[in-house]
């Protein structure tokens, strides 16, 4: 989350006149979670966040990690002047985390997917994945 907050492109794009610092469009705009809130009295846009990891059954020193990333924007906000919103944020997060090592190894986008949300949501959906070391078994520091 702390990365995502720190894009000012985020920021900006994310367009909420309701917030004025980036730290505050955690819990906000920005969820560490796969889910926007139940009920959205007014329109906003989100991203959403999620991990896991995967152990390998031959090899104990390493884990794979997939991280996936939803941004969703109300039809309503969607245009802007470089593009509709939620493929403009994708690529300003693809920017930051493919091939970026703030999580340990590098990371990976394997997939990127649009699809709609209900009727009024547009979504991207970005699958990164990397290869870390399993600190628990093994102690990594």
């Amino acid at each position: 989350m702390n990365k995502l907050i720190s894009i000012a492109d985020v920021y900006t794009l994310i367009n909420n006149p309701n917030i004025t610092l980036p730290s505050q469009m955690k819990n906000n705009n920005i969820y560490s979670y796969l889910k926007i809130p139940n009920s959205t009295l007014q329109v906003k846009n989100y991203i959403c966040f999620d991990f896991s990891s995967r152990k390998s059954p031959v090899n104990s020193t390493f884990k794979n990690v997939n991280i996936n990333v939803s941004i969703i924007c109300h039809e309503t906000d969607l245009k802007t002047s470089w593009g509709n919103r939620h493929d403009v944020l994708s690529g300003v997060i693809i920017d930051a985390f493919n091939w970026s090592n703030f999580l340990g190894f590098e990371l990976e986008l394997v997939s990127d997917n649009e699809k709609i949300l209900e009727n009024d949501y547009h979504m991207r959906t970005l699958q990164f994945n990397n290869l870390t070391t399993d600190n628990f078994i093994n102690k990594v520091n």
